[in-house]
């Protein structure tokens, strides 16, 4: 007998230090994924049909540790910690992989659309700004979950045969040719000028100066710029959408108070689509197109409120949707 029981003690001592290994989450990642998921549950399908349809898979990337959230099939490298009660999900972990500070949507894990995502502290994101970019990464989940849409992307012949999607970083766009980078300058100063107006007097100006922008580039360089407005600008038009949609929601209790508010990252939005005119595309380069794209966004949310219902079938050129 007291064999057994030593048996049965060093077994539930084995199990116990076992459990002990185990990592954990911190509750603070978990409340900031919990509130991106519960926003785009609460307001994702009526600013895009469909949008919660598409999986939230999510990858956290801490400094020695990758957790992986809502996948339907892991790889093996992964290791199960049992379904999480506040994430109502299964959670997984492995030894990190990707760099801690990624912020990105790809087929990371087994071909499966992954929010690949550092912590705020290693991506220098406050919380509010923090879940807001994990919804516009969800975007991009939404983006590639259309059947064609990896087939329509190919079509823009942009990729110069790299199959790895690094030409969505690296395109050779002309950013330091001068006639470019004047019109550009002169669409910004319109397109700023038509999004501050509530009215209507200064679109033909703005129609002209993105006309004009548009015939100082070749074909190809179009279609990039375009294809990065569609991609990357309506994504962070997106996330100003849900900013405001949630301006007078507060964030979860429990969460360390680093000041931030969803109003206040609202308002930096706003604040960068109508300042576009400081966006310098020498310096600056495709990170300018986010801005551009937010500020088209949110113009065409003036003059053609149902466009959005076009965005999955008229892709990559937001023009598409402008009226006549």
């Amino acid at each position: 007998m007291r064999h057994l029981i030593s048996i049965m003690l060093f077994g539930f001592l084995g199990s116990f230090s076992l459990a002990q290994d185990q990592p954990r989450m911190r509750l603070e990642d978990k409340l900031r994924i919990k509130e991106a998921m519960d926003i785009a549950e609460a307001y994702g399908d009526d600013l895009w049909a469909g949008f919660n349809e598409v999986p939230f898979t999510l990858l956290l990337v801490m400094d020695s540790i990758e957790y992986l959230i809502h996948h339907p099939s892991p790889s093996v490298d992964f290791i199960s910690l049992g379904v999480d009660p506040m994430l109502g999900a299964e959670v997984f972990h492995r030894a990190r992989v990707f760099p801690p500070q990624l912020l990105a949507t790809f087929p990371a894990v087994e071909g499966q659309s992954t929010i690949v995502v550092g912590t705020p502290e290693n991506t220098g994101k406050r919380s509010a700004e923090w879940i807001l970019t994990v919804l516009h990464e969800h975007f991009h989940q939404y983006q590639s979950a259309a059947p064609d849409h990896y087939r329509m992307v190919d079509s823009l012949d942009l990729s110069g045969g790299d199959r790895t999607g690094m030409w969505m970083l690296n395109y050779p766009f002309p950013y330091q040719d001068e006639r470019v980078l004047s019109h550009y300058a002169n669409y910004m100063a319109a397109l700023a000028a038509a999004v501050k107006d509530r009215g209507t007097a200064l679109l033909s100006g703005y129609k002209e100066a993105r006309e004009r922008f548009k015939s100082a580039l070749d074909e190809k360089d179009y279609r990039y710029f375009s294809f990065q407005l569609w991609q990357e600008g309506l994504a962070r038009y997106t996330e100003y959408r849900f900013a405001d949609l949630v301006s007078d929601r507060s964030l979860p209790q429990d969460l360390p108070d680093d000041g931030t508010t969803y109003t206040d990252v609202r308002d930096e939005l706003i604040a960068s689509a109508a300042g576009i005119e400081s966006c310098d595309l020498a310096v600056t380069q495709r990170a300018c197109f986010y801005e551009v794209g937010l500020a088209e966004g949110l113009l065409l949310d003036r003059l053609a409120p149902e466009w959005r219902e076009q965005y999955l079938r008229r892709k990559f050129f937001v023009e598409q949707y402008m009226p006549e």
